[in-house]
């Protein structure tokens, strides 16, 4: 659902994290409600807040600007296919970055643990998006984004266990 106004977006939210396929059994299925908020001004500037209130008990939060370039328009049929491109850096309260990024739960060896205890500047993450409208209803969004930690205590511990620090991926909405 999605609520606008001249220049203000505002989309707010309900997420389930279902880890049906996590065969190491390392996560757990949670909730959470978040609201976006953009405005349709010069680099689309953002914030968007996360509060997991099932299994973390935790905020996210995340300032990001953005820009859309056109890539097809076709104004007799239409049609109007944008790239869509977003950079935003995130932050975590202490209970989200406990929650979601100590170790030894994700290590593969005991004798690295790590804890985290502290509210921090968590992540960068750049998006592209292509949403393609086919009607005022229906809309496909093919999008890919790679995800950076910051947080230089959760790299280290993360290197140090062998995990991800840097992440790239890809949906369809």
């Amino acid at each position: 659902y999605r609520v606008q106004s001249d220049v203000h977006m505002l989309k707010p939210g309900l997420i389930g994290h279902i880890y049906s396929d996590d065969y190491l059994n390392r996560a757990r299925d949670t909730w959470e409600v978040f609201v976006d908020y953009t405005v349709d001004v010069i680099m689309l500037p953002g914030l968007a807040i996360y509060y997991d209130f099932v299994d973390v008990h935790g905020l996210y939060a995340a300032l990001s600007v953005g820009h859309s370039i056109t890539l097809l328009k076709d104004e007799k049929a239409k049609t109007h296919v944008p790239l869509d491109l977003k950079a935003s850096v995130g932050w975590a309260d202490s209970s989200y970055i406990k929650n979601k990024f100590s170790l030894p739960k994700y290590a593969e060896s005991p004798d690295r643990t790590f804890e985290p205890d502290q509210a921090s500047l968590l992540d960068l993450t750049l998006t592209a998006e292509v949403p393609i409208r086919f009607s005022d209803r229906f809309e496909v969004t093919p999008a890919f984004k790679y995800m950076r930690m910051l947080d230089s205590k959760v790299r280290t511990a993360y290197d140090d266990a062998d995990e991800e620090v840097d992440n790239f991926g890809g949906s369809l909405t």
